[in-house]
């Protein structure tokens, strides 16, 4: 090379670039590698900024003071979209804040009187929803530079206007069902659907028509359970218990259920107090079982459970059972209701107990056999008091002593009529029948007797009917004789009749009652007859003040044939009631 070129600078340049572009031609694979990746990244890029967006606004986690007008008017917007009075609120409170002269403040004010509108619109279905004080609430939050401000006051003494007519009326009904009158209620209730409000108008009508409904049933039932009530019986007051069980708690009627609940409760104690009276332990348990606890005197049904038992252990009758009794109750706290009902048992079962002695001594008198021993028995036996646990195996035993007794002392009395009989004329046979008269109701020998009675009078009225020999022959006897045969029957009854005993005035008045019809002194004997009936009538009524069953033997004497017969029977039905005949 020449000292010239190797000066040149130009020479100097070219001849690198030259010896590039001559390796660059030498590798032109790697040139169009290089030159498409960077036309791919460059078109990745640009895709990557086209699609990307700026993330969204996030209005919950937002420092308001810092926030700009426009931020506060798009958080606004969506606060709005819930459609509920505390979005709207919250929207409007967002935005009022801006300043009047702000430029967004004409599009701020056209939504703030959008959502007023919607908030005054959503309160109104508030009030209709039955909600009238968060309907004032929200109304009168309204901004007052909003066109539905101006409906604001009217909106509201109107909303207040309808509800005091609805809330006037449901009280008024609900005062009709208080006084259990489901009647008068639905009279009343009718004009709630007159009320511009759905919450009076349908809600509260469809709850006060229900109750309704439910209280005709409920009355149906508090009948049918009264109705059982007044038929008593254990059974019948169980029904009537299980059926008022079922009613409904807020059931109008539910004073009457409850007054009717314990009114059957009270049944039931009585139910077991008389079963225990007829010494039935588990029908008294029973009844008090049914009896709920939600009944006022719950307390006493238990201590009568307690009574109960002690009581059944005296029914055994030995000294050994009353003083179990006795035991139980005196557990018994004083705090307890029945605590002086149960003292009063304990009194009384520690009398018993010498009662039980007592009747003890009276069973072994009348063991002895003789008259005199079973009528001691007997009066011993009377001293036992009607209240005691004892009384009515003592008056059994009265009973079985004194027909035994009767037994004894009739019995010498039939045999005496038997042998008066034995001649078989008319005086015999009439004598027969006054002593077999004697025997009185309740004897065993009284129909044994009174079949006697009837025979003899059959073979008295034989006697007295004329055979036809004696009918068809002229009388001989002298007329004189009938009067002097009727003389005589006369003065025998006057005789009989001045011993003013039961017997001897009986057998007076059969006398009598023989003097003939025709007689002269038939019209003496028909009264003294008469007379005499009315003196062992006044007898027997004065035996009655002390001894019911003499009294009842004197009134059994008086004849068929006195007027006094009758009223004797009758009264003889009375004091064999009392006697326990």
């Amino acid at each position: 090379m020449s000292e010239a070129s190797k000066l040149s600078p130009t020479s100097q340049v070219i001849s690198p670039l030259r010896r590039l572009s001559l390796g660059l031609l030498q590798r032109w694979w790697v040139a169009a590698i290089a030159l498409t990746g960077c036309a791919v990244g460059l078109g990745g890029l640009g895709t990557w900024l086209l699609i990307r967006q700026p993330p969204t606004p996030n209005c919950e986690r937002v420092f308001w003071p810092f926030a700009s007008a426009s931020f506060r008017v798009y958080c606004a917007q969506e606060a709005a979209r819930g459609r509920t009075l505390e979005s709207l609120f919250e929207a409007i409170a967002l935005v009022d804040v801006l300043p009047s002269d702000h430029p967004l403040r004409p599009m701020i004010n056209h939504w703030i009187n959008i959502w007023s509108k919607q908030a005054l619109d959503l309160a109104e279905d508030e009030f209709n929803q039955g909600n009238l004080d968060r309907a004032i609430y929200f109304a009168k939050k309204i901004p007052a530079q909003t066109t539905a401000h101006a409906l604001v006051q009217q909106r509201i003494q109107y909303w207040q206007k309808v509800w005091s007519q609805g809330d006037k009326i449901f009280r008024q009904v609900e005062a009709a069902l208080n006084r259990e009158d489901w009647r008068e209620a639905f009279s009343i209730m009718i004009r709630l659907m007159t009320v511009d409000n759905r919450y009076w108008a349908q809600t509260q009508y469809e709850k006060l028509n229900q109750r309704i409904i439910q209280a005709q049933k409920d009355e149906t039932q508090l009948v049918k359970a009264k109705r059982l009530l007044e038929a008593g019986g254990l059974d019948n007051l169980t029904k009537a218990l299980e059926m008022l069980q079922d009613l409904a708690e807020n059931s109008i009627f539910r004073k009457s259920i409850q007054k009717t609940i314990t009114e059957i409760a009270r049944s039931l104690v009585k139910v077991a107090e008389s079963a225990l009276a007829d010494q039935d332990l588990n029908t008294a348990l029973n009844a008090l079982e049914q009896i709920p606890q939600s009944v006022s005197f719950w307390s006493e049904v238990e201590d009568w459970k307690e009574i109960a038992h002690a009581m059944s252990a005296t029914w055994s009758g030995d000294v050994a059972g009353y003083q179990s009794a006795i035991d139980q109750l005196r557990k018994m706290s004083p705090r307890r209701p029945l605590y002086l009902q149960a003292q009063t048992y304990i009194q009384k079962w520690s009398a018993d107990i010498a009662y039980v002695g007592l009747l003890g001594e009276a069973r072994a008198r009348a063991a002895e056999g003789s008259n005199q021993a079973i009528a001691a028995a007997i009066d011993a036996a009377r001293q036992i008091p009607s209240d005691s646990t004892q009384w009515r195996e003592a008056q059994q035993a009265i009973s079985e002593w004194s027909s035994s007794l009767r037994v004894q002392q009739d019995q010498p009395i039939l045999n005496q009529a038997d042998d008066l009989s034995f001649r078989g004329d008319a005086a015999s046979l009439q004598a027969a029948i006054r002593e077999a008269q004697r025997i009185p109701q309740g004897s065993d020998l009284y129909e044994d007797a009174q079949g006697r009675i009837r025979d003899w009078r059959d073979q008295l009225q034989q006697l007295s009917r004329p055979d036809a020999s004696f009918v068809a022959a002229p009388s001989v006897e002298s007329p004189a004789e009938p009067d002097q045969e009727s003389q005589r029957l006369w003065q025998d009854a006057q005789d009989l009749a001045q011993k003013s005993t039961p017997t001897a005035l009986a057998s007076a008045i059969d006398t009598a009652n023989q003097i003939a019809d025709g007689s002269r002194l038939r019209g003496k004997a028909q009264q003294a007859i008469k007379d005499w009936g009315n003196q062992m009538l006044e007898l027997a009524t004065s035996r009655s003040r002390y001894d019911l069953t003499e009294a009842i033997a004197i009134a059994q004497q008086i004849p068929a044939t006195a007027p006094a017969y009758e009223p004797a029977q009758q009264q003889i039905r009375v004091w064999q009631e009392a006697a326990g005949q």
